[in-house]
């Protein structure tokens, strides 16, 4: 649970350095810059940041289309995918990767992005109503601070129950190697098991 210090460690130590958990390890982030952007700075700063916050995270590097994206994230079993987009194509990109995601049978992964001012008050508001978790804007950057929203995205990336009842449930039959989504889950189960029984 976000918030909860190692034992040992102060208020002020646990509040700098939350702990952030979920039922099958940890967060699992795919990062990555989109498609025809090489802008990668920020995205490297920021993967540095959700890694040093105890996530694994699977970065893609920059130039990503959004089927690299959505087949990593389905492989990988991901929590979340954090993505940069600074030269535009971004309503377009982002919401392809739900919709992909979607029809993967994955929308429990969230999305998180930014791209500085490049990403418009009125684009936000459409990518949030699109299904996208967090879209981090200038002024999230200056009330929230970077580690201020690494911890936003950690703490509702956590949030994602990987192995709920309902995805358990769409293991019953046979699978094949193609569903990438069941053989990611059926992957993750595997890493998690309980090696005592």
């Amino acid at each position: 649970m976000a918030g909860d210090g190692v034992s040992g460690e102060s208020a002020d130590q646990a509040e700098a350095n939350p702990v952030f958990t979920t039922t099958t390890g940890p967060v699992r982030i795919i990062t990555a810059a989109s498609l025809f952007d090489g802008h990668d700075a920020a995205i490297n700063v920021m993967r540095r940041l959700i890694q040093s916050s105890g996530a694994e995270v699977i970065h893609l590097g920059h130039d990503q289309s959004a089927k690299a994206v959505v087949d990593c994230a389905v492989q990988e079993d991901a929590h979340a995918v954090a993505l940069t987009s600074y030269q535009g194509g971004h309503v377009e990109y982002l919401t392809y990767i739900r919709q992909l995601l979607d029809e993967a049978g994955c929308a429990h992964v969230r999305i998180f992005a930014g791209g500085g001012g490049t990403i418009t008050p009125p684009e936000i508001r459409t990518l949030h109503q699109s299904g996208i978790e967090k879209i981090y804007s200038p002024d999230d950057g200056r009330s929230m601070g970077l580690m201020g929203m690494i911890h936003h995205l950690m703490e509702n990336a956590s949030k994602t129950d990987l192995i709920d009842d309902k995805r358990l449930a769409s293991l019953d039959g046979p699978v094949s190697a193609d569903d990438m989504a069941k053989v990611g889950l059926l992957l993750t189960l595997s890493e998690t098991a309980d090696d005592s029984a």
